[in-house]
């Protein structure tokens, strides 16, 4: 299945202000900066102890995902990613993804990822209407996320990842179209476009299944959002490569591409997935249990 010896990196951060109204990742609220600290320092210890295993490979990309991977203060990041670098053999040119909330990105945090090679920012947008934001229970409104991108051009970052979302119950196609318009304004790099998936134990399949207080759009609907958003990027010049992403010339995500081209990967962190040798297992998804078997080094 692996055609190269290069393998990619996930990092996990499962931390955030507040739990989304559809979200399903294994992630919780968490703002006691000495938890996630601490968090830092268990992580770090597996980074050594994996690496271990991987000397002889080369890490091409490595993407850190979440939750929240910004709630994490500056120096706590900046110690997991020279950590990531003392033990990996990252290449020169690897692309180096962090995910980030507009609501809770700093200049300070931006310059610091910047100065130890983050080199890709993907920014969770999901909407540009302020109704939808709140509606979905995210932390910024739409002038966080135009502001912070702004910030991110200015900072450096030239490769920037906005995350844009459809199919959410009460969004019609004008408001739908109208955040792809203002996604296609700013001129990302690349976009992602997701599909609202109703999963069991999330706010919103409560709302819809249990307490009928909602009314899912019809999947025709949501697929008429998704044509038209493809059609919308691709008079802008973005090129669709999988079924969720799309990206200016050159600007692929080389992480994304490993999922779809069955490219191993290392999963680190709280209920990390990984696929090495066609086999695929997951870290601990307790933190107690996750920390109890770092700290006992398996």
């Amino acid at each position: 299945m692996m055609t190269t010896n290069n393998l990619g990196l996930y990092i996990h951060i499962p931390f955030c202000v507040r739990k989304c109204r559809y979200c399903d990742f294994l992630s919780f609220r968490c703002s006691d900066k000495t938890k996630l600290s601490q968090y830092a320092d268990v992580l770090m210890a597996e980074i050594r102890m994996r690496s271990e295993d991987f000397i002889y490979r080369e890490v091409d990309s490595v993407y850190i995902g979440g939750g929240t991977p910004s709630m994490l203060s500056e120096w706590d990041m900046g110690r997991i990613l020279d950590c990531l670098r003392d033990n990996f053999n990252i290449v020169k040119d690897a692309e180096v993804t962090i995910e980030a909330n507009p609501a809770t990105l700093s200049d300070e945090k931006m310059e610091r990822y910047l100065r130890k090679g983050v080199n890709r920012l993907s920014l969770g947008v999901q909407s540009f209407e302020n109704d939808v934001l709140e509606f979905l229970g995210r932390i910024h409104n739409k002038n966080d996320a135009f502001y912070t991108y702004q910030k991110a051009k200015k900072a450096g970052f030239e490769n920037i990842n906005l995350d844009i979302m459809f199919g959410i119950p009460g969004q019609t196609m004008k408001m739908w179209k109208d955040t792809v318009r203002q996604c296609i304004f700013l001129r990302p790099s690349h976009i992602s476009l997701y599909s609202l998936q109703i999963e069991e134990g999330t706010e919103f399949y409560k709302m819809i299944y249990e307490d009928g207080q909602l009314e899912p759009i019809p999947e025709a609907a949501d697929r008429e959002m998704y044509h038209a958003a493809l059609k919308m990027m691709k008079h802008a010049g973005y090129e669709h490569y999988e079924i969720s992403n799309a990206a200016l010339s050159g600007y692929k995500s080389r992480h994304n591409m490993k999922y779809w081209s069955y490219e191993e990967y290392l999963g680190l962190g709280l209920g990390a997935s990984s696929f090495i040798d066609g086999r695929r297992f997951n870290n601990y998804r307790e933190m107690s249990e996750y920390m109890k078997a770092v700290r006992e080094n398996r």
